[in-house]
């Protein structure tokens, strides 16, 4: 009985020992499963002994063969960044989208830019006149093409060029043999006509001959362009050449009217910037060296070229603008000679946003509307801006305290009105650009266009004013004056534009 006690007790221990490690055998199943599972992996190497089915494999080796393809992208990658970079240039060129820009001053005010270039470099490089394009040089927006484009982008019209033909027209019918005009006795020319009215002074022939000669320049006449007053432009550049005394001067030893000598270095300026003729450069060289020694030690000009201290910022002006007109043909002006018209035009120039005529003699102090547009003009060619303060108020004075008018012509001394004030604010203010321009230019045409002469041998010129200074220049004057000043849309580029470029 004992025997079988412990028999079934130990049977029972082991029964309930192998009960309770039963659980266990199964991790060790799992992890040879799991084992067993990585040597199924390998059993592909049993598959090359058939012969049917190591086909797929290679139908999968070829698979991978596919991306091999796409590893040629690699070689495609030089040629992509070319094709792209010879894309981008092909369009880098044409551009068209500035283009479009340029075209929106058609609809848009003019702008101001705030840079402002020294003396005359407001400009672009010296080049022909005539060009298609605005910018195609200095005066390249007197060519045929970019006149029209001008004059629809600055306000010009058919009426203003219908005038300027007919006073270029007048003007070439009243010029002398020798090619110059005679401020007292054009008349002559006034065969089987009545005569026109109005005689000037024979001391300013030879100014009233440059503003012919520019009158015809600034339409695109020139000697080396075919034209219907290449003839007429050829004669007069040879008489004012002629003219020229041995020091380089345009007036007679110890005349006080340097005006001539000024407006006459203005004309070759031109003619040399539209056809480079190594005669007319030498001939304002010569010219430029005679201004230099006449300059006064306040940095602007007299009547004379004696040392005065007088500074006539009306005679300065137009020395600025022939020294402007002589850069933009690219000749250098002395950095001293630019420092001491800069230091001039800002004493002229007051707060207020008037000019001084002199500082000395002869109507020192006098204050007008002609003053304010002479020293606002000279302020923007001397780098000036016109968003400063006393600009502003120029602006103001000329734009609303004195509009071109007509009638006030008669009344000089108490308004200042005159061709060459019209002329004057007319320049300054196309620099400007703008609501003002636009504004002041509807107010020009209305009252200019309205004065020329249409009747008979007398039409396309303008009367002379009644006052001093219509009596000086007479109708060769007042005609070549009235024509510049309707030539203002395309004569020069803005001074806003070439800062912009």
């Amino acid at each position: 009985m004992s025997v079988s006690i412990v028999f079934h007790l130990t049977v029972g221990l082991l029964l309930i020992t192998w009960l309770f490690e039963k659980p266990t055998p199964p991790q060790p199943r799992e992890f040879i499963v799991s084992i067993r599972l990585a040597p199924k992996k390998l059993p592909p190497e049993k598959k090359p002994g058939e012969t049917d089915k190591p086909q797929p494999v290679e139908q999968k080796k070829k698979e991978p063969e596919k991306p091999a393809e796409k590893p040629v992208k690699p070689r495609p990658q030089k040629k992509p960044p070319v094709k792209e970079i010879a894309r981008v240039e092909k369009k880098a060129p044409p551009k068209p989208k500035p283009k479009r820009e340029k075209s929106r001053p058609d609809t848009r005010s003019l702008r101001q830019f705030r840079k402002a270039p020294p003396l005359g470099l407001g400009a672009s490089p010296p080049g022909l006149a005539g060009g298609s394009k605005i910018g195609g040089g200095a005066l390249g927006s007197r060519g045929r093409d970019a006149k029209l484009v001008a004059l629809q982008r600055y306000g010009g019209n058919g009426r203003t060029e219908n005038a300027v033909d007919m006073g270029l027209r007048w003007l070439a019918a009243h010029q002398d043999s020798d090619g110059g005009w005679d401020a007292k006795d054009y008349q002559r020319h006034c065969r089987n006509h009545p005569k026109c009215k109005g005689q000037g002074l024979v001391e300013f022939d030879l100014g009233t001959s440059a503003l012919a000669t520019l009158a015809f320049l600034g339409s695109g006449h020139s000697p080396n362009k075919e034209g219907p007053y290449r003839r007429h432009v050829t004669k007069a550049l040879q008489n004012l050449v002629d003219a020229q005394s041995g020091i380089g001067s345009f007036h007679p030893a110890g005349d006080k009217y340097f005006y001539n000598h000024a407006l006459v270095t203005l004309a070759i300026a031109e003619a040399y910037a539209m056809t480079r003729d190594p005669g007319y450069k030498d001939s304002l060289k010569s010219a430029l060296e005679y201004t230099f020694s006449s300059q006064q030690p306040g940095g602007g000009w007299d009547y004379t070229t004696a040392k005065t201290g007088r500074n006539d910022l009306s005679i300065t002006g137009w020395q600025v603008m022939a020294l402007r007109a002589a850069e933009k043909a690219g000749i250098p002006i002395p950095a001293k000679i630019r420092q001491n018209v800069s230091h001039f035009i800002n004493r002229a120039f007051t707060r207020g946003g008037y000019g001084i005529y002199a500082n000395i003699g002869t109507e020192a102090g006098r204050k007008g509307a002609n003053m304010v547009a002479v020293a606002l003009l000279s302020h923007l060619y001397s780098g000036g801006i016109s968003a400063d303060s006393r600009a502003r108020k120029a602006i103001s004075h000329l734009v609303q305290g004195n509009p071109p008018e007509g009638k006030k012509l008669v009344n000089w001394e108490l308004n200042y009105q005159s061709y060459y004030y019209w002329y004057a604010a007319t320049l300054a203010l196309f620099n400007v650009g703008g609501k003002t321009w636009e504004a002041w230019n509807t107010l020009l045409q209305r009252t200019t266009l309205p004065l020329q002469r249409r009747d008979a041998h007398i039409s396309g010129s303008w009367d002379p004013e009644p006052s001093w200074i219509g009596r000086s220049g007479g109708r060769i004057y007042s005609t070549a004056i009235n024509v510049l000043t309707l030539e203002v849309y395309y004569r020069y580029r803005p001074v806003f534009t070439s800062r912009k470029s």
